[in-house]
């Protein structure tokens, strides 16, 4: 539950924020009182903020920022009116920056009606970051208008602002104050995520609120965002031991998450389906538990999910189906189970579907044969029954089809045959571990798959494992 979220009463702020390796920090003031300093501030001088309100002869009541004590009042453009009189709603003030160095903050006014008839307002800093807590507001009884405004005490931007001003953006340019916001969400994200990560090894040392945040290691800034997190053990030459952060989930403008060929432990967080913009999640090769988020399938935009060669269990969510953008779906070398979903299907411009080396069950949907774009599809090394479906046979592309190692039962449908008469036929058909019937047999290897193999594919350039099955007499003409 978020800090405004909670609900009391008292008559000071309280601002609380968390600097990833610098400790707790804590402002108290009191309406009228003098600034307390922060039990374990930054260490930097900011700005000093005062909150202004006053009531008008509308009924409105005008709120602004008053930054180091120029000009006495509010100027224009930090000014804004509560008007009407909804209850509980809150309306903000236009963002600005103020302070410098590493004192900057981005403060907003925020207000709300009470039941009361009072106002509730205090500041927010640095977007999502930091609130005060609702406890702490000042509540002003506003009844009568004035033309003195009522004036909070002196903040000190310095004391509770986000350590990432400290340098972390300063290779950042150019943009208005918004711009600032996604990449300070950004930028705690992933401080928040580097212990949890790196899991005691230090390798992320590098990701420090004094370093330029295009130069953290696999973090790429891109559109005032981090846009791609790639720390794949082969590129950056060092193993990550820990497990995957739920802040991950924070980082809005993620466009690729690359976490693979890691030693990463645990759940895979729900919290990464709210990445709204990304497009390519690698996870795989890990040492990940538990099921598969049923929350990645809101991942709408997302084009490659690889989640491979891990030891994840459960069935696969059939919200994976809504991923209509994908075209990669590497579900392998885990130990799934329950069916293969009807919804896949769905997902049109799939062009592989990578499934073996699980233990899913029950029958090949046919609806795959829907699947037009399809260039591989491996579902070898399960506990699947039934069939082969003939719609199989219906798809234009196809180059890989591997079915070997399940209990398939019925004959070959003479439809696959049509695999091999294509301009461009299939290279690959695998419905048995043996090439020919020369080889062993293996119990667990579809021992009940007869019928024959379609002549069509007996030709150079496919390559059919049919085990201890003839080819089919061609067709007299």
């Amino acid at each position: 539950m978020s800090v405004a979220s909670r609900a009391g009463a008292g008559a000071g702020w309280v601002v609380r924020g968390f600097a990833a390796g610098l400790g707790v920090f804590v402002v108290a003031c009191l309406f009228g009182g003098v600034l307390v300093s922060p039990v374990s501030g930054r260490g930097v001088s900011g700005s000093g903020v005062v909150v202004s309100a006053r009531r008008l002869v509308s009924g409105n009541v005008e709120l602004g920022l008053v930054v180091d004590g120029s000009p006495a009042s509010p100027r224009l453009s930090d000014r804004f009116l509560l008007k009407g009189s909804e209850v509980g709603v809150w309306h903000y003030s236009a963002p600005r920056v103020v302070g410098s160095g590493g004192g900057r903050a981005i403060v907003e006014v925020r207000a709300r009606w009470l039941v009361s008839g009072n106002v509730e307002f205090g500041l927010r800093v640095d977007g999502l970051r930091v609130w005060f807590p609702l406890e702490r507001y000042f509540l002003y009884s506003l009844a009568r208008p004035s033309d003195a405004a009522r004036r909070s005490s002196v903040f000190d931007t310095g004391a509770f602002g986000s350590v990432c001003w400290d340098g972390a953006l300063d290779d950042i340019t150019g943009g208005g104050v918004s711009d600032y916001f996604g990449l300070l969400s950004d930028c705690e994200a992933l401080l928040a995520s580097r212990g949890v990560l790196e899991g005691g090894s230090g390798h992320l040392s590098g990701w420090a609120p004094g370093a330029p945040l295009g130069g953290w290691v696999g973090v790429a800034v891109a559109g005032r965002r981090v846009a791609v997190l790639d720390l794949d053990s082969y590129k950056t030459g060092f193993t990550l031991t820990g497990s995957i952060p739920p802040a991950l989930g924070r980082l809005s403008g993620l466009r690729e998450l690359s976490l693979e060929s890691n030693e990463l432990t645990g759940v895979i967080p729900p919290e990464l389906g709210g990445l709204s913009g990304l497009g390519y999640l690698y996870l795989h090769e890990n040492l990940l538990t538990g099921s598969i988020p049923p929350e990645l399938g809101d991942i709408l935009g997302l084009m490659d999910l690889r989640l491979g060669s891990n030891y994840l269990t459960g069935g696969i969510p059939g919200e994976l189906g809504d991923l209509v953008k994908l075209r990669n779906l590497f579900l392998d070398d885990n130990a799934l189970t329950g069916g293969i979903p009807v919804s896949l299907a769905r997902l049109v411009d799939l062009e592989y579907l990578v499934l073996y080396f699980n233990r899913l069950s029950g029958v090949i949907p046919g609806e795959l044969g829907d699947l037009s774009k399809l260039v591989g599809l491996y579902l070898n090394d399960n506990l699947l029954t039934g069939g082969i479906p003939a719609s199989l046979g219906e798809l234009p592309v196809l180059m890989e089809l591997h079915l070997q190692a399940n209990f398939l039962s019925g004959e070959i449908p003479s439809e696959l045959g049509r695999l091999g008469e294509r301009p461009d036929p299939a290279s690959d058909l695998r419905f048995f571990h043996q090439f020919d019937e020369e080889s062993i047999r293996m119990p667990y290897d579809n021992p009940d798959l007869g019928g024959c193999v379609p002549d069509s594919l007996n030709k150079e350039g496919v390559t059919v494992y049919r085990g201890y099955l003839e080819w089919c007499q061609p067709t007299p003409t």
